[in-house]
C-alpha cells in the first residue's frame, strides 16, 4: 500500500483508475481508506480542507482502535507520538497540547495492572468501579502514567462492558 498527497487534480480519474472513493479524510475515512489499501484496494480520498490539523482532534485510544493500529503495523509509533518523557502535566489537563493524553486498554487483571503502573511511577486515580452491581466481573479503573496520560482500564471491550449492563427502568406518570 502507497500513501501519497497531492495539493489538487493532477490529472483525468477513470472509472478503473481507483476501486473505491472515499470522501473525506477524518478519522473514519482515514481509517476506511487504510483499511481497503491494507486490503488491497487502490483508494483514491478526497478532501476538501488543507489536510492540517491545527488542534488536537482526538481525546482517546480505545481497545477497537489500538486493535487497527496494531494490524497496520503503526500501533508503536502512535504511542510513541505522545508528550515527550520529560514533560510531566499537573492538572488541570491542557487538552489544547498535540498528542495523546488518554488511552484506554483491556485487562482482566486490573489490580495487576494498577499496581504495575503505580510501581513504575504512575498512579491509580479511581477506585475500581463495576458497571453492573449484580457482578464482580464488568470492572473499570482510571490510572496515570509517570508523564500525565490517562489509563482507563477495563476488565472486558467497550461493547461488552457497557452492552450488557442491567439498568433499571423507572415509570413515569
Amino acid at each position: 500500500m502507497t500513501l501519497t498527497s497531492a495539493s489538487g487534480p493532477s490529472g483525468d480519474i477513470t472509472a478503473d483508475t481507483y476501486d473505491v472513493l472515499v470522501v473525506g479524510a477524518g478519522p473514519v475515512g482515514i481509517a476506511a481508506a487504510i483499511e481497503l489499501g491494507v486490503r488491497g484496494c487502490k483508494v483514491l480520498v478526497v478532501e476538501r480542507d488543507d489536510g492540517v490539523v491545527r488542534y488536537p482532534t482526538a481525546e482517546s485510544i480505545d481497545t477497537a482502535s489500538m486493535e487497527l493500529l496494531r494490524r497496520w503495523g503503526i500501533a508503536e509509533a502512535v504511542l510513541r507520538s505522545g508528550f515527550p518523557p520529560h514533560e510531566r502535566r499537573d492538572p488541570p489537563l491542557e487538552y489544547w497540547k498535540s498528542g495523546f493524553f488518554h488511552i484506554c486498554v483491556t485487562d482482566p487483571d486490573i489490580e495487576g495492572l494498577a499496581g504495575r503502573i503505580a510501581s513504575s511511577g504512575g498512579r491509580q486515580r479511581s477506585k475500581i468501579w463495576q458497571t453492573d452491581p449484580s457482578t464482580n466481573e464488568y470492572r473499570l479503573c482510571y490510572c496515570e502514567d509517570p508523564f500525565g496520560n490517562i489509563i482507563e482500564i477495563y476488565t472486558h471491550n467497550y461493547e461488552t462492558l457497557y452492552g450488557g449492563m442491567k439498568t433499571e427502568r423507572r415509570e413515569t406518570k
